[in-house]
């Protein structure tokens, strides 16, 4: 298994060990999902946990479940409020838009189907790092020091920890991916004027506050307190779920 392991790309990874552990998140519901120090707490119905079991064709569940008149569109309107900022007039003018509308409005249906499918990307992210890799607070300080080699954006930094760290490689790659389809929703609102253009990385600065709002709570204090190299120098490597299916003693 060791063998195997040293081999392993993060696609492989994905198809033998994450998609496999997103079939088990049925057992979850929204009153079961264990906070997080560092990452906002996902926006949850059940049926984004229902359809985060699926990895199948999980675009067309999707579009067949709004079809079949199992949501509404103040659910989507919540997902979208909670996940982007608003100025006064952006907040109201979007608010307008979906009381006068519904799913049978083209700009409506298509930003169901990404927040939904948003919202099952987030969901999945939130548990594969807060259980999968991360399941208890003895591991806090190696995810502290993930989330701050990611947002400080250091190519030369983040490639070394790709290339020795495989919790960090599956953080990263996860993350990218929710990344994208924020950055998409993003521009369907801009797209049809709900809000301001700003630029990616201005967009991207956005996301990372909104997913690490914990984070950077407890970060701006450990500045003010000059804790920060203290914590990052050494960090805790326990063993994880994930060590545990890979039979190894350390990842």
């Amino acid at each position: 298994m060791k063998n195997v392991m040293k081999n392993i790309n993060i696609e492989e990874l994905e198809n033998e060990i994450i998609l496999e552990y997103c079939k088990t998140l049925g057992r979850k519901n929204i009153l079961n999902i264990n906070p997080s120090k560092f990452l906002k707490k996902p926006c949850l119905e059940n049926y984004i946990i229902d359809l985060s079991v699926s990895n199948d064709d999980l675009n067309n569940k999707i579009i067949n479940f709004i079809n079949s008149n199992k949501i509404n569109s103040d659910d989507i309107l919540i997902f979208i409020k909670n996940n982007f900022e608003f100025d006064i007039d952006e907040k109201k003018n979007i608010e307008t838009y979906f009381l006068i509308n519904n799913f049978s409005d083209s700009i409506i249906y298509l930003l169901s189907i990404n927040l939904i499918n948003y919202q099952i990307e987030y969901f999945r992210f939130y548990q594969i790092i807060s259980e999968l890799l991360f399941e208890n607070d003895n591991e806090s300080n190696e995810l502290y020091n993930f989330i701050l080699i990611y947002i400080k954006n250091n190519k030369n930094n983040i490639n070394q920890y790709i290339s020795k760290n495989i919790k960090f490689e599956i953080f990263y790659y996860y993350i990218n991916v929710l990344s994208k389809k924020y950055i998409n929703i993003y521009n369907i609102l801009n797209k049809h004027e709900f809000i301001k253009y700003n630029d990616e990385l201005s967009i991207q600065n956005l996301f990372l506050k909104n997913l690490f709002t914990n984070w950077y709570n407890i970060y701006k204090k450990d500045i003010l307190d000059n804790t920060v190299n203290n914590k990052i120098k050494e960090y805790t490597i326990g063993r994880s779920i994930l060590s545990r299916i890979l039979c190894l003693p350390n990842l």
